[in-house]
């Protein structure tokens, strides 16, 4: 989930995420503006959107408005140093030595995870009740830079210098 919402501006860590991911970019949809998780709907999300920016948000980020708006609550300042934002396509890049990935609705691309999960943690993943195997891919994926971030050995985009919202939270991807 994003931390740290803009205003009227895009995320670095958005930019340099899809940057990373190139030719596979698109898997990292723009955050929305801070203003849109008081939105009721779809309709009224995009309008607020584009009032604050001048640019609708996807269907996508519209899912996970509600989620979103809960991190945000619960987060703040005080959190940096021991919470943090991931992208489970930017972690298994990482875990790939930056070499690209099929994608993870393919075959091919879900072998390719599962085999990177199965050398770094020795597990092989398989579906849960609830959660698709890609899904639970991703979680694997996204623990991995969990570890990296609490030993202090990970990246962080931006990488060059911080980016801030409106309530002070750090806007960074970590991998």
């Amino acid at each position: 989930m994003p931390i740290g919402l803009p205003n009227i501006f895009s995320r670095q860590s958005d930019f340099e995420a899809r940057r990373y991911l190139r030719p596979r970019g698109s898997t990292v949809f723009p955050t929305p503006p801070r203003a849109c998780i008081e939105a009721t709907d779809y309709s009224e999300a995009c309008a607020l959107a584009r009032e604050a920016t001048g640019k609708a948000i996807s269907i996508q980020a519209w899912n996970i408005v509600a989620k979103i708006k809960e991190v945000d609550a619960f987060i703040s300042r005080d959190h940096e140093h021991r919470v943090a934002e991931m992208h489970p396509e930017c972690s298994f890049l990482a875990m790939n030595n930056d070499e690209p990935l099929a994608s993870k609705h393919t075959s091919v691309g879900i072998e390719q995870r599962t085999r990177l999960v199965e050398s770094h943690f020795a597990i092989t993943p398989i579906p849960l009740r609830f959660a698709r195997i890609d899904d639970v891919l991703d979680a694997y994926a996204v623990l991995w830079s969990a570890e990296r971030f609490a030993a202090g050995k990970h990246r962080t985009m931006p990488e060059h210098h911080e980016q801030r919202d409106a309530r002070d939270l750090l806007m960074r991807i970590v991998v």
